[in-house]
């Protein structure tokens, strides 16, 4: 992947590549534990048979559009403060969309406590949605891997790398998508 920076430095000497992860910590310690103790939502478009369809009846369901303002709450003030630097000049900002998550049920609940992968895997949709959505909005660019690190819907157990960060193969296809994102001129 050094050999993707070298291309990427070339293309624009001294103008700053800044990419930006929202805070994965923030969706796994507050965002998911908020709805993970009791509640479960309808993703509205969830394919057919996979572990998006649908919600747990033995759960409060909540409406989708309180779960979009809380990704939107958590978003807003990150996206805002992309938009800002857009505005100050540099041209090549990106936001890079939220990791798949590790399928094992009890490797995530060692480093981050109990919620059902179903749960997990709807608000991370959502909040990669909403990211989209609003970087579009703003003029940000957006490093998505989620179709290359998944299979089924779910984390490639290829690119894990320690139940709680993906690994070195996940990171080359992130700076491969950033080079190929970046301007021309």
């Amino acid at each position: 992947h050094w050999r993707a920076v070298e291309t990427a430095r070339d293309r624009r000497a001294g103008e700053p590549i800044l990419l930006f992860h929202f805070g994965d910590l923030d969706l796994r310690f507050v965002a998911i534990p908020k709805l993970a103790a009791s509640n479960d939502f309808i993703l509205p478009r969830a394919p057919a048979g996979s572990i998006l369809e649908g919600a747990d009846p033995a759960r409060e369901i909540i409406p989708y559009s309180l779960v979009r303002e809380l990704a939107d709450s958590a978003m807003e003030p990150y996206m805002n403060a992309l938009a800002l630097l857009k505005n100050m000049g540099f041209r090549r900002i990106f936001a890079h969309t939220l990791a798949p998550q590790v399928e094992d049920e009890a490797a995530y609940t060692a480093f981050y406590g109990a919620a059902p992968l179903s749960l997990r895997y709807k608000v991370l949709h959502v909040f990669n949605d909403r990211l989209r959505d609003l970087a579009r909005e703003r003029g940000v660019g957006v490093i998505d891997t989620w179709s290359e690190t998944t299979t089924n819907g779910l984390l490639n157990p290829a690119f894990n790398l320690d139940n709680a960060h993906l690994n070195s193969a996940a990171s080359r296809i992130s700076v491969a998508k950033l080079v190929a994102s970046l301007p021309a001129d």
